[in-house]
């Protein structure tokens, strides 16, 4: 896992930062600009209303992914990933915790269930308790535990019925 996450960051720094195309070169396929065009129109931003009727600021898509700018570097490049896996339209599905009302028996079929968003909270809970410690030795098992659950993520589609849209997002 820590050999993967080497890897990983040596093709985002070769990238220049540009999460997209080091995901695609991770995996050995080259980056489309279908791909490049898409994950920047989800990073669109909306306006943000505060209780007292003003508008101010701004607020990503998805705000459980934001980077957390004081965590350790590692923490924030899973954050980046898991932006990145939320801009592909094959992940919809898994962005959040799947709805028991459109796909009945998920919860009883898949003994662990996970999605983006409970990575991504993960993931800032630990890049904010790590942000004074950038060489805490569990930052690594943070990241493996993040790997571990994307998986699980994958595992879950592929338990599902096949017949169901959610196991057909899952070959993709």
């Amino acid at each position: 896992a820590k050999a993967d996450a080497m890897r990983f960051l040596a093709k985002l720094e070769s990238a220049k930062g540009d999460e997209a195309a080091a995901i695609m070169e991770f995996y050995g396929k080259k980056k489309t600009n279908k791909v490049a065009n898409k994950a920047a129109n989800r990073k669109t931003a909306s306006k943000v209303s505060s209780g007292d009727g003003e508008v101010g600021g701004t607020k990503t898509e998805y705000d459980f992914s934001e980077d957390t700018p004081l965590g350790p570097d590692l923490l924030r490049r899973c954050l980046a990933v898991i932006r990145t896996l939320c801009a592909s339209s094959s992940t919809d599905q898994f962005v959040y915790p799947v709805d028991p009302q459109l796909y009945p028996g998920y919860y009883e079929t898949v003994m662990n269930p996970t999605s983006l968003y409970d990575i991504g909270k993960f993931l800032q809970e630990a890049g904010n308790k790590f942000s004074s410690n950038h060489d805490d030795p569990e930052i690594e098992e943070v990241v493996a535990k993040v790997g571990r659950k994307v998986r699980i993520i994958v595992q879950n589609t592929l338990c599902v019925n096949s017949s169901n849209n959610i196991g057909n997002s899952a070959e993709e």
